[in-house]
C-alpha cells in the first residue's frame, strides 16, 4: 500500500476512533503532525487537521472523512472495533467500566455510529445490550452474561475476529454470532 493509501486508511481509523471516544482531538492533531514530519508531500487537508484544535469533534470527524476519501475495504472499521473491544475489556476487568456500560458502548458502536461491521458482530452487540436490559429488569442472572461479554470482548480484541474461518462455531462466522453461546433466550 502506498503512502497516500496509508494516510487515507489512517485518517479513517482516526475518524472512527474519535467518534467512538477512543482518541481525543489532541491525539488526532499529534497524528497529523507526525504525518507531516514523515511524508515528503503530505495531502493539503492534513494541514487543516493539524490546525483543527478549535473545531468540534464532529467537524474534525468530517474533515478526517474528507481526507480519507473512499477508503478501500473494511480494515479501518475492524481495527477501530478491535481497539474499542480491547479498551472495554480492560475497563471491565479493572472495574473502571461496568459491564452495563460496556454493553451500551458496544451497542452504540455497532448499531448507532459509523462502524460497518459484519452482521453477526452487530447482532451480538445488540444482543448484549438487550440482555443487560433484561438483567436490570430481573429476568436474567448477571454473572453468566458478564462472563460471556468478557469472552466476546477478548475474541473481538484479537486479530481473528474479522477473518473468515472454516471451523463451525468459530467467532466471526455466521454459525456463531460474535462468539455468543447457543443458550440465548
Amino acid at each position: 500500500m502506498g503512502t497516500e493509501d496509508t494516510i487515507r486508511q489512517d485518517a479513517e481509523l482516526k475518524r472512527l476512533e474519535l467518534l467512538l471516544g477512543l482518541v481525543t482531538k489532541e491525539d488526532v492533531v499529534v497524528w497529523a503532525d507526525e504525518v507531516i514530519d514523515r511524508v515528503e508531500s503530505p495531502p493539503v487537508l492534513i494541514y487543516d487537521v493539524l490546525l483543527s484544535g478549535y473545531r468540534t469533534d464532529k467537524e474534525l470527524a468530517a474533515l478526517l472523512r474528507k481526507l480519507a476519501g473512499r477508503t478501500t475495504g473494511p480494515e479501518p472499521h475492524a481495527t477501530a472495533f478491535r481497539h474499542l473491544s480491547d479498551f472495554l475489556r480492560r475497563g471491565v476487568e479493572s472495574g473502571a467500566i461496568t459491564s452495563d456500560e460496556a454493553a451500551a458502548r458496544l451497542y452504540n458502536a455497532a448499531c448507532r455510529t459509523c462502524l460497518c461491521l459484519p452482521l453477526e458482530v452487530s447482532l451480538a452487540c445488540d444482543m448484549f445490550d438487550d440482555e443487560f436490559s433484561l438483567i436490570r429488569q430481573g429476568v436474567l442472572d448477571r454473572e453468566p452474561v458478564e462472563q460471556e461479554l468478557v469472552q466476546f470482548l477478548i475474541v473481538c480484541s484479537g486479530d481473528q475476529m474479522f477473518r473468515p474461518s472454516s471451523r463451525k462455531g468459530t467467532p466471526g462466522t455466521t454459525e456463531d454470532p460474535g462468539g455468543a453461546s447457543a443458550e440465548k433466550p
